[in-house]
Parts: structure tokens; C-alpha cells; sequence
């Protein structure tokens, strides 16, 4: 996503360096280029959230553009320049519509809505673009705070993405960590047994994907749903919990803390929504991270939730 997000702030730089050229068919090209760049990103981090773009939003960008052309046209038959400068009119509706796509998951993060807000504003900027080439609008402080607030909101938008990209999925704690001594490093382990490690790991950072939020207050807890909410996964997100995954033992090996635990308490529900050959494969690559980074996986298992020869499967994968 950052590979296309800069690729897109380039394509911005190359807009603005075109109108300060003169160059009206140089900034068309890259601020379309800027808007396809920032739409592909859009559709690759919603992948990360298990979202697809409403594709019935940008169904409805031609028809609004062409009621909007039509209006220009309309009003302003004769000043072909600016009916030139209409087509930004079409980036700005795509920038509405991916507007409308992050603010479906402002609960999931609140970086979402200001990338929202951010697109919402730069798009609706493009919108109104060409009226500042009426005699009427070709008024310095006119022009200045149009910049002024496109730019503002481009800042908005770019903050944003990067926040959400950047930031740290968890936070681990700045003191010592409590030393941890399990049986195994990988094992699959009953209900009864999961309530005992709940409590012999409470005051441990223990990164986990639950269908129960009923854990120590201490733990990474990551609720496992179909249902948009702060701290919720897809469970058909599996290669955004594998990130985690990673990105949880690394830290923990980088801190000196030793091995750190990633427990999953609803492999079951995992498997009803990617299938259980998606689930082994999945908990085989959980495996060797916590191999590789001298980690701890545990899976609770539910007595006859898998068939015999799938839990014969589990067995052989995991190891255990």
C-alpha cells in the first residue's frame, strides 16, 4: 500500500508542477494517475480487512459525472477551457466514493474516518475546481484559500494513511515481562485447560484471536467477527492475524522478554468461514513463527469439533 500511497503523492507533485507549467494536458494525466494510485491502495488495505470497495458507489460515478459535465456544458457552452478542467470533476467523485468506503470503518479505527474526512474534502475541492476559472472566482484570496484547504485536507488524508499504516498494532508493556514456562512450545489444549492458562498468564501479554472477550485485562485480545468493531478481525483475515502474529513475537524477541504466546480459542469458527485445509495451513505457519522466534502457540479445541482424521490432521501439523 505505502508503494502505491507515495507512487500517488509523486503524481500529485507532477499535477502541481503542470499547472504552475501551464500544462493543462500534463496535470489531467497525473492527477489521474494520482486517483487510480490512491483507489488501488484503498482496494489493497481493505483486503487487509477482509472489505471489498462498494462497487455500487462507483457504479454511480459515470452518471454523476455526466449530469455534472452537463451542467457545465450548460452553463458555460462556450469557455472550453474550463469545461477542460471539468474532467477533475470525475477524480473528484472517485475521491468521494473511497470517502464513503473508509468511513464504513471508523469503529475499527478512527484514522479511517479522518482519511474519510480527508478524501471527502479533496474530492469535493476537485468538484468545484473549475468554477475558479470564471472571472468572478479569479480572485486571489479566492484561489489562496481554496489551496489553502486542499492542501489541508491533503494533509489530513496522507497523515492518516500512514497512521493506519505505520502505526503499531500493540503496545507492550515498558517494564520486565514475567518469564513463562509451558509444557511444549506448541500445543493444543482443552477448555478446562484454556481456563487454567487464563489465569497462570494474566499478567502476561498474551496476544490472542477470541469468539470470548472474557480474558485477563492484561492480554493482546483480538475478537474474531463478521461484525465491523474497534479491536475486531474478519475471520476470514487469516494473513492479518498471521501479521500480527509476526509482528507480536518479533517485539517480543526484540524487547529480550523471550518467547511470547499467541493463543486461538475458535479454530472451529475458523474453519466454517475459510475451510479447514485454509485453518491447517494457517496454524502450520503460527507454528513455525513461534519455532523460528522461540514462541509459544496455543489452540483450544473443543472435544468432537473436528471430524477424527481432521483432528488427526491438526495433530500431525501442530506437532503435538
Amino acid at each position: 500500500m505505502l508503494l502505491f500511497l507515495s507512487a500517488g503523492i509523486l503524481m500529485h507533485a507532477v499535477t502541481s508542477a503542470a499547472y504552475y507549467m501551464r500544462e493543462l494536458w500534463l496535470g489531467i494525466l497525473s492527477y489521474a494517475l494520482f486517483t487510480t494510485l490512491i483507489l488501488h491502495a484503498t482496494a489493497e488495505y481493505l483486503k487487509t480487512k477482509g472489505k471489498t470497495p462498494s462497487c455500487e458507489l462507483f457504479a454511480l460515478i459515470i452518471p454523476l459525472f455526466a449530469i455534472y459535465f452537463i451542467i457545465f456544458t450548460r452553463m458555460f457552452p462556450n469557455d472550453n477551457y474550463l469545461l477542460s478542467h471539468a474532467v477533475f470533476g470525475f477524480f473528484g467523485f472517485i475521491l468521494l466514493a473511497i470517502s464513503v468506503n473508509f468511513m464504513k470503518l471508523r469503529e475499527i479505527d478512527k484514522h479511517h474516518a479522518y482519511l474519510g474526512i480527508g478524501a471527502a474534502g479533496m474530492g469535493g475541492l476537485m468538484i468545484i475546481h473549475p468554477l475558479l476559472f470564471l472571472p468572478s472566482f479569479q480572485k486571489p484570496a479566492i484561489f489562496v484559500s481554496w489551496s489553502i484547504t486542499y492542501a489541508a485536507f491533503g494533509i489530513l488524508l496522507v497523515s492518516s494513511i500512514f497512521n493506519l499504516v505505520l502505526t503499531k498494532h500493540f503496545l507492550l508493556p515498558e517494564n520486565s515481562l514475567p518469564v513463562i514456562e509451558l509444557k511444549r512450545q506448541i500445543q493444543l489444549i482443552t477448555p478446562p485447560q484454556y481456563e487454567t492458562i487464563k489465569e497462570n498468564l494474566k499478567d502476561f501479554p498474551v496476544l490472542a484471536f477470541v469468539r470470548s472477550l472474557d480474558v485477563p485485562e492484561k492480554w493482546i485480545a483480538h475478537y474474531v467477527s463478521t461484525t465491523p468493531a474497534e479491536g475486531s478481525i474478519p475471520p476470514t483475515n487469516l494473513a492479518y492475524m498471521a501479521q500480527l502474529a509476526s509482528d507480536y513475537f518479533r517485539s517480543l524477541q526484540e524487547k529480550g522478554s523471550g518467547g511470547g504466546v499467541v493463543l486461538i480459542d475458535c479454530p472451529e469458527y475458523l474453519a466454517i468461514y475459510n475451510g479447514f485445509e485454509a485453518l491447517v495451513k494457517f496454524l502450520a505457519s503460527l507454528r513455525d513463527m513461534a519455532l523460528i522466534y522461540g514462541g509459544n502457540l496455543l489452540v483450544v479445541v473443543e472435544e468432537n469439533a473436528f471430524e477424527p482424521q481432521q483432528a488427526k490432521v491438526l495433530k500431525r501439523v501442530l506437532g503435538t
